[in-house]
This record gives structure tokens, sequence and C-alpha cells, in this order.
């Protein structure tokens, strides 16, 4: 395999929902033998590193960019389009089942370093936020996995086509409309952060919130 002749960084943001799947990457591949370790940021990557940066929300200086051996980015968008922000909550927005995954290598602009490969997560359409979670973080660990036990290091590709960009996602992207019925809007409802950013409604001068959980 050839990455095990570089240590493997996982760099991730603490006390984010994903720590805890970095935490259970860095296990997995630690007993495949990589020498793999977990960081919560950037200033501490090692020099000659594989630097993978998952879930992680601060920007990148290209100083750290170039001290690793090479930077990797899991995005979740047929790149070119989808950059930006929280893309795979947008396409389940826009109704998408199938959400591609691109694993890049970063570099000084906004998504747009080549690409080493492209994976699809599939959905059914009636997963909430945790599930969808949990689908995600397994759908990064295969793509970022099967990279890293290639036995020759892959080659990488310009990206090709048309370039979208989603805006960064806010409180008030979560307000619902009374009007509407629940099918009408289920989509938001799954992918709402019920404890950060919960669905919520006005309605006759009140501002109300609304959770959806599944039944078990």
């Amino acid at each position: 395999m050839w990455a095990k002749l570089y240590p493997i960084n996982i760099i991730t943001s603490p006390n984010s929902w994903f720590e805890r799947h970095a935490n259970e990457i860095v296990k997995d591949l630690s007993a495949l033998g990589f020498m793999i370790s977990l960081k919560f940021s950037h200033c501490d990557v090692d020099k000659g590193c594989i630097a993978c940066y998952l879930s992680y929300q601060k920007i990148v200086p290209v100083e750290y960019i170039n001290k690793a051996y090479q930077s990797l980015v899991v995005h979740a968008s047929d790149l070119p389009r989808g950059k930006g922000f929280s893309p795979w909550v947008w396409q389940i927005l826009e109704g998408k089942n199938n959400i591609p995954l691109c694993l890049f290598e970063m570099d000084e602009g906004l998504d747009t370093g080549n690409i080493f490969q492209k994976r699809e997560m599939l959905l059914q359409g009636n997963e909430l936020l945790p599930e969808i979670r949990s689908k995600l973080a397994k759908a990064i660990k295969k793509i970022l996995t099967d990279h890293l036990i290639e036995s020759s290091e892959p080659v990488s590709y310009p990206q090709n086509g048309e370039e979208t960009i989603y805006k960064k996602r806010t409180a008030k992207d979560s307000k619902l409309n009374p009007t509407k019925s629940l099918k009408e809007q289920f989509n938001l409802l799954r992918i709402v952060d019920n404890d950060v950013y919960p669905a919520f409604f006005e309605y006759l001068g009140k501002q109300y919130t609304l959770k959806v959980e599944e039944k078990t």
C-alpha cells in the first residue's frame, strides 16, 4: 500500500458530529498498519503527511496545505458542480437521493483541486439527519480507505464542467411555511439539526419550533 510510506493525519473540527466517526476511521486504519493520528487543527498537521480533512470547518492556509505530502478532502457533490457549503443538504432539499462524493486534493481555491475518485451515497428518501450522517460517514470512510490501500499512488485528474456554488446555510434556512403540507416540507425536516438549527415556523405573531424524530 503506497500510503504506508507516510504518516496519516485525520483532521476534523472538535466537538462536531463527525468526531466520533473520525475516531473510528483512525482505529480501523491503524488496525491495517497505517501510522495515523487524529488532529483538530490544520496547525498541528505533520510535515510530509497525508492530511485528510474530513468535516473540517476552517479555511486552511496554503502553507499548511503545502506542509503535507498530500492534502485530501471529501466533498459531497459532483465537482465542479455543488462547490461550497453543505452540498449534500442542498441536494436533499432539491429532492435528490443519489448524493455524489468526490475525493480531491486540496489547493488554494474553493473546492477546485484535482479529483482522485467519485462515488455515490444512496438514500431511500426517508432518513432523518442522524441516519443520513451515519451513511455519509460510512461513505467517506470507504472512499478514503480505498484511496489509501491502493498498491500504487492513484493519479488525479482536473475538474471539468460547469461550476456551481452552494451558499452557507444559516438558522433562517430552517424556516417552515405553515401554509404548506408536511409532505411538501419533509426534506427540510429531514436535514435540520434539532439541537442547533431546529425547524421553526411563524404563526399569529409567534414563533414555534417543530422537531421530527423517527418512532421506534
